[in-house]
């Protein structure tokens, strides 16, 4: 089963979108803040994650983003497909990380911060499996979709 690292800070948005991809057929990890991010991406180890851009530690107070988590990862996160949410437009988050492009991210805009599309995200975590996992064709080899 392919098991995805949902990282999101909002209750209600991590509730509807973890229960839309379980339903979807995946194994759903979730973390609300990045330290438990990284503590299930190293007993885990992830197929893929989706990235909330901001998170607001709900103890301390102190905003953070997901770039720091990418960061803290390094070389671990090899291979691994990564969709990170925002309601921030990507020119700001990159206005914001100038080495926002090395990560190699797919970005999906999110209606408001207080709402998401949970259907939009499943078929975009579907299409990104899809192009980064080799298929078994009928004589014997692989090949990508």
């Amino acid at each position: 089963m392919t098991t995805i690292l949902y990282v999101e800070d909002r209750p209600s948005i991590l509730n509807i979108v973890a229960e839309k991809l379980e339903l979807a057929g995946y194994d759903v990890l979730t973390a609300t803040n990045i330290e438990d991010a990284v503590r299930l991406f190293k007993s885990d180890r992830p197929d893929i994650m989706v990235l909330d851009y901001r998170l607001m530690d709900n103890v301390t107070g102190i905003k953070s983003d997901t770039i720091q988590f990418l960061k803290k990862l390094g070389d671990a996160r090899a291979n691994i497909p990564a969709l990170m949410l925002s309601a921030t437009p990507l020119h700001v988050i990159k206005a914001e990380n100038p080495d926002f492009d090395k990560f190699n991210l797919e970005f999906m805009t999110k209606k408001n911060k207080f709402e998401v599309d949970s259907m939009v995200i499943v078929d975009k975590i579907r299409d990104m499996l899809r192009a980064t996992r080799p298929i078994i064709n009928s004589a014997g080899g692989s090949k990508s979709l």
